[in-house]
């Protein structure tokens, strides 16, 4: 009975956030140059702000996850006439959004990395991502199906929950703190990249022109997030491969060096290279979102942590499409110079990256270590 609860519990977790997520990504296909959405910028961020604290003192129950289905399925209702929305209540659509999307987000991660070892985590979560990218191209392309499609991703998290639970089974994301190779200070250099990573991105593409025809948007953004499905699951592979750490760097010093082109590159390149900016941009979200978080912590400080990610996250994308915010912080005025300064924030990165511990367990890094030495040792010895 308690195995039983317990999968309809997350079942209907997945589907109340993805069903906010979806409408999320659907609103945002639509007319991203209404000077409306600066208001909801605005009312975004104090969400952010609000669910930071929220997340830290609410633990959802059945109850709680029920009124939460249903004031996603009200938002989702209302997401093919929210272009004609007047700017207050499309403002107040987005503070929901937000606000129930990330707490639910913050809580169903969390509980997913539970089942999820140092070993397998890249692997896990990067299909998991890529599960949830296909979603969204789904429900990007016919927006109204938001609740089938958020059934069909809930239906997956119920079976797979089923099938676990069918055995003996004991949580494998479970670990002591001195199992861990470094300390929880090395958490604060990666919140400091992150945080770097994300204002070179709102740098970067404030210089860019976004009002483009809906069509050619559209398939851009459609693009895009089919580039960051394969991304995710080639990163979270290479994470349990070769340690977290190199991927990140390369993934980092690679973002540094597109936006460096940029400045070079003639105007019709520009979709390309953002394109193709997304491979990188997966390897940051599926470390930052999923594997950092589940090697680093657990329970509450980890919801915490994720509810933190996640409010930058959807501050930048929003800051991204909002003239009028960019023009607050002055960004427009400075010219060519932004693709400077948002590749100069990346490189400054780097050398914290360098220096900041690797997150796998001391057993395995030495286990690691210790294989590529007996191979060297045997292309030697031959």
């Amino acid at each position: 009975m308690e195995r039983g609860r317990a999968s309809l519990f997350y079942a209907l977790n997945n589907l109340s956030w993805f069903v906010c997520l979806a409408a999320f990504h659907a609103a945002l296909l639509l007319e991203a140059s209404r000077p409306s959405f600066a208001l909801a910028s605005v009312a975004l961020g104090l969400s952010a702000v609000f669910f930071l604290f929220v997340g830290m003192i609410l633990r959802p129950t059945l109850k709680r996850s029920i009124v939460y289905i249903l004031a996603g399925s009200f938002i989702s209702a209302l997401s093919p006439w929210i272009v004609n929305a007047p700017p207050l209540l499309l403002a107040s659509l987005y503070f929901l959004t937000g606000l129930v999307g990330t707490l639910f987000l913050s809580h169903s991660i969390s509980n997913f990395l539970e089942y999820t070892s140092f070993e397998d985590r890249g692997i896990k979560s990067g299909f998991f991502l890529a599960f949830c990218s296909i979603c969204i191209i789904l429900v990007s392309v016919a927006f109204r199906w938001h609740l089938i499609t958020a059934l069909v991703l809930a239906l997956y998290r119920l079976s797979s929950l089923v099938a676990v639970k069918a055995v003996e089974y004991a949580p494998l994301g479970a670990w002591s703190q001195e199992a861990v190779a470094h300390s929880q200070r090395g958490l604060f250099i990666f919140i400091i990249c992150w945080l770097l990573f994300l204002v070179s991105d709102i740098f970067v593409r404030s210089s860019i022109p976004i009002y483009e025809p809906s069509g050619v948007f559209k398939q851009q953004h459609l693009l895009s997030v089919a580039v960051s499905a394969f991304s995710v699951v080639v990163g979270g592979t290479l994470m349990d491969r070769m340690g977290r750490k190199l991927p990140i760097i390369l993934a980092c010093s690679t973002l540094g060096i597109l936006y460096t082109l940029l400045i070079f590159l003639p105007q019709s390149a520009v979709p390309a290279i953002l394109v193709a900016s997304e491979v990188p941009w997966g390897f940051l979200f599926v470390f930052y979102m999923l594997i950092l978080p589940g090697d680093l912590l657990s329970g509450r400080a980890r919801e915490t942590v994720l509810c933190f990610f996640l409010s930058t996250y959807w501050i930048k994308l929003m800051l991204r499409f909002t003239e009028l915010t960019v023009g607050w912080i002055g960004l427009s005025e400075i010219g060519p110079l932004t693709e400077l300064l948002g590749s100069f924030l990346l490189f400054v990165s780097v050398p914290l990256l360098l220096i900041s511990p690797e997150t796998l367990p001391l057993r395995i890094v030495e286990k690691r270590k210790m294989t590529k030495y007996i191979e060297w040792a045997k292309r030697k010895a031959s």
